[in-house]
C-alpha cells in the first residue's frame, strides 16, 4: 500500500483486482450523470462554443437561478474528466487563483448529433429508460421499490444543478437517513453493503498502519455499531475502545454481533433521523440534547452522545467516513470537539478517500470523482475532498499538521496531530 499521494503504483494483482470489484457499482453512475448531461445539453454548450469552457461559463447558458450551479457543474465535469468524455486545462492568472475549463473528446463527440441529426446519445437515453431497465429487474424477479427505482433511473442530478436542491430528498421526499426507517428492504441492503466494505477496509488498513501500536485508548467517533473499532481491537486487545455515537444507536451496539446475524443494522440511520430532524430539512443544524448513554461491552465501552457538542476524551479518535457526508463547517465542529478532547501530542486519524486535485483517468481517480457524484446526489455539502482541503480544514481546527499514513484500496488514513 501507498503511502504518498505521488506516482502511486497498483501492481499487486489482488489489490488491482479488489478495487476493479469494488469500482464496479460506478457503472450506474456514469450512465446516470450522463443521462442528466445528455439532457441538459451540456456537450452542446461545449460544442457550439468550439474553444475551451469553465463550469461558470457553461451554467451561464442554463435556465437556472442557482448560485451554486458551477460549483456543482465543476465536480461533474471533474467526474466526466476521470472517464475521459471530457478534456480539462489547468491555468492560473495573476493572483495565482486556478481555473479549470473543459473541452470535448472523441467520446463525448459521440453523444452530440452529426449534421444529419444522428447520435448514440439517443440509444444511451434509450438504454437507461424506466421501461428498458425495469426489464433486467423482471428477468431476475427483484423486487424493487418503485420510488428507489424511480431514484435510481433519475437520480435529479438535474435538479442539483438547476434549483439546488438534493436529488435524493426529492426523489423520495425525505432525507436519506429517514428513507432507511422507511424502506426496511433497501436498509438491509445498505447497511450489508456497509458492514462488509467497513470489515474490509480495516483489515487491509491494519496489515499496513502502525499508529494503533502502544496507544491504550482509541475514541471512534460515529463509529455506529462499532465495526471498525471490533477490527482495531481483534489485532490489539490491550486498547480499551470507546465507541461513540448518537444514544439510540448505542443502545444496540453492545449487542453488536447479535444484531448483525438477525440484519438489524437499520436502527443505526433510522434512529439517527431522529436525532437530527433539522438536517432532514436542510435546515440550520439544532441537535436537541441528548443524555450520555453507557453499555458495556467486552474490549469496547459504547457512549452515547453528539458528535456536534462534544467528544470522548482520549489519546487516539477515529473519523471514518463521516467528514466526507458533511459540508465544511460541520466538518469543523466536529474537528474542533476532536481537537478539545485530545491530550498534547494526541492525534486524530482521519479515514476517507482523498480526491486528486485535477481529474486523470486512472483507478483511484475515477472512483473518487465518482463516489463524489453520490455525494452530490445524497447529502448537502458532503463531498469527497482533495488533500489540500484537508490541510485546510486541519489547520482551521486548530492542528498543527497533517500527515498521510497509508492507502487501503480507495482510502487513505491521515493522521492529524495536536501539538
Amino acid at each position: 500500500m501507498a503511502s504518498s499521494m505521488d506516482k502511486i503504483v497498483i501492481s499487486n494483482e489482488e489489490e488491482n483486482s479488489m478495487m476493479k470489484a469494488m469500482h464496479l457499482p460506478t457503472g450506474l453512475i456514469l450512465n446516470m450523470v450522463l443521462k442528466a448531461v445528455i439532457e441538459l445539453g451540456l456537450f452542446e454548450i461545449i460544442a457550439k462554443a468550439n474553444s475551451q469552457l469553465s463550469s461558470y461559463d457553461i451554467a451561464s447558458q442554463l435556465p437556472t437561478k442557482n448560485p451554486k450551479a458551477p460549483l456543482v457543474l465543476e465536480r461533474i465535469l471533474s467526474f466526466l474528466a476521470s472517464q475521459s468524455f471530457l478534456t480539462s486545462n489547468i491555468s492560473k492568472d495573476d493572483d495565482g487563483k486556478i481555473h479549470t475549463s473543459y473541452n470535448l473528446t472523441p467520446l463525448s463527440k459521440s453523444l452530440i448529433s452529426d449534421k444529419d441529426g444522428s447520435s448514440f446519445a439517443s440509444f444511451l437515453l434509450l438504454a437507461t429508460d424506466r421501461v428498458a431497465v425495469n426489464s433486467y429487474f423482471c428477468i431476475l424477479l427483484i423486487y424493487v421499490d418503485w420510488i428507489y427505482f424511480d431514484f435510481l433511473l433519475r437520480i435529479h442530478l438535474k435538479d442539483a444543478i438547476l434549483e439546488g436542491k438534493i436529488p435524493f430528498n426529492k426523489a423520495h421526499g425525505m432525507h436519506k437517513f429517514g428513507y432507511h426507517g422507511k424502506d426496511s428492504r433497501f436498509n438491509m441492503v445498505f447497511n450489508k453493503a456497509m458492514q462488509n466494505i467497513s470489515s474490509i477496509e480495516m483489515k487491509r488498513i491494519l496489515e499496513s498502519y502502525t499508529g494503533f501500536q502502544g496507544v491504550k485508548e482509541v475514541i471512534d467517533v460515529g463509529g455506529g455499531l462499532g465495526v471498525s473499532l471490533a477490527s482495531i481491537i481483534s489485532k490489539y486487545p490491550n486498547i480499551k475502545g470507546i465507541n461513540f455515537d448518537l444514544p439510540h444507536v448505542i443502545n444496540h451496539a453492545g449487542n453488536l454481533f447479535p444484531l448483525i446475524t438477525q440484519g438489524f443494522f437499520h436502527f443505526y440511520s433510522t434512529l439517527r433521523a431522529n436525532a437530527w430532524p433539522s438536517f432532514l430539512s436542510s435546515s440550520p443544524m439544532r441537535t436537541r440534547h441528548l443524555p450520555p448513554v453507557r453499555i458495556a461491552q467486552t474490549g469496547i465501552e459504547h457512549v452515547g452522545g453528539d458528535m456536534f457538542k462534544s467528544v470522548p476524551k482520549g489519546e487516539v479518535i477515529i473519523l471514518k467516513a463521516i467528514l466526507h457526508d458533511w459540508d465544511d463547517d460541520h466538518c469543523l465542529k466536529i474537528l474542533k470537539n476532536c481537537w478539545g478532547a485530545l491530550p498534547e501530542n494526541g492525534k486524530v486519524v482521519v479515514i476517507e478517500q482523498i480526491q486528486l486535485e485535477y481529474p486523470e483517468t486512472n483507478l483511484l481517480s475515477k472512483h473518487s470523482f465518482g463516489t463524489d457524484m453520490l455525494m452530490i446526489t445524497v447529502f448537502n455539502g458532503g463531498k469527497e475532498r482533495t488533500k489540500q482541503e484537508f490541510e485546510a480544514l486541519a489547520k482551521e481546527a486548530g492542528f498543527s499538521a497533517l500527515k498521510i499514513a497509508c492507502r487501503a484500496y480507495y482510502c487513505w488514513v491521515m493522521e492529524l496531530y495536536k501539538c
